[in-house]
């Protein structure tokens, strides 16, 4: 989801509530109102579409279901998991090696999705944690893959 994402779970609930709100608006109009005369039945529609799409704002704007990722660069992993269900999101701990960064906080500039972007509540969040660096054998070996002759590795 990109930031200016549209939250549909929130603008449906919206709707529903501000359609409800409209009806009880209707119905009140038409219980006072008595006599229904043409100037009535008009004023009575319109405030109850007024009431309704106050209603749909209010509540979509004020009761979202969309959370915004934070910003977890170089945080422990319980600092980095606390402000991610603080959010309604879940911590997916990812082990990586990285010498940037010493063990056990989060890699800076690996966020996926990137900071302040939106996105749904109860989602996974990847929390990219490094083991360290590298040893230096597992290198070798991942060079190795890439180039499985001796003459590549006696280069490096």
């Amino acid at each position: 989801m990109t930031p200016s994402a549209l939250d549909l779970q929130g603008l449906l609930r919206a709707l529903v509530l501000g359609l409800g709100v409209g009806l009880i608006v209707t119905a009140i109009g038409r219980l006072v109102g008595g006599g229904q005369t043409p100037g009535r039945r008009s004023f009575v529609f319109l405030a109850a579409l007024g009431a309704a799409l106050v209603t749909i704002l209010i509540i979509y704007y004020a009761w979202p279901s969309l959370a915004i990722i934070p910003p977890l660069d170089n945080l422990s992993r319980a600092e980095a998991e606390d402000g991610l269900t603080r959010r309604g999101l879940t911590p997916d701990v990812m082990s990586q090696y990285s010498g940037a960064v010493e063990a056990g906080r989060v890699v800076p500039g690996s966020q996926n999705p990137p900071p302040g972007q939106k996105v749904r509540r109860g989602r996974s969040s990847p929390l990219p944690l490094p083991l360290g660096r590298q040893p230096r054998l597992r290198r070798a070996l991942q060079a190795w893959r890439h180039c499985p002759t001796y003459h590549c590795l006696s280069h490096r």
